[in-house]
């Protein structure tokens, strides 16, 4: 059955609360992947295409960076939002807030719009 984004997005997110917490980055990596994967192959419509527009994608180990502030956690950037991962196993995805600044969208905050605890029942921070 195919489902618009939001919705698919609130299976992952229900996914994901559902799913046994990971003890480690790669293994909170892997589950990311899994769950969007499994739901986007299932109710997108979209065959998998890495940069396809009407696909949603887990974070990938391209996209990690370094937290300065944090060094026990990476980042993986998306276009609009970007997904935290801590050695624990913990994450949190964060949507990019916008406002219009000096007639220009600039990105101004960012969001958690879910967050999920490690193994061992610590966050991100």
């Amino acid at each position: 059955m195919l489902l618009t984004k939001p919705a698919r997005l609130a299976l992952i997110y229900q996914r994901l609360t559902d799913a046994a917490a990971a003890a480690s980055r790669p293994a909170a990596l892997a589950l990311l992947q899994r769950v969007f994967r499994e739901v986007e192959d299932q109710h997108s419509g979209v065959s998998h295409e890495p940069e396809h527009p009407d696909r949603m994608h887990p974070p990938v180990e391209a996209m990690e960076e370094d937290l300065p502030d944090h060094p026990a956690a990476k980042r993986y950037r998306h276009k609009r939002h970007c997904t935290l991962i801590a050695d624990n196993g913990a994450f949190e995805i964060h949507r990019f807030l916008y406002a219009s600044q000096d007639g220009r969208k600039r990105r101004v905050g960012e969001q958690t719009d879910f967050s999920k605890p490690g193994a061992d029942g610590q966050g991100v921070a």
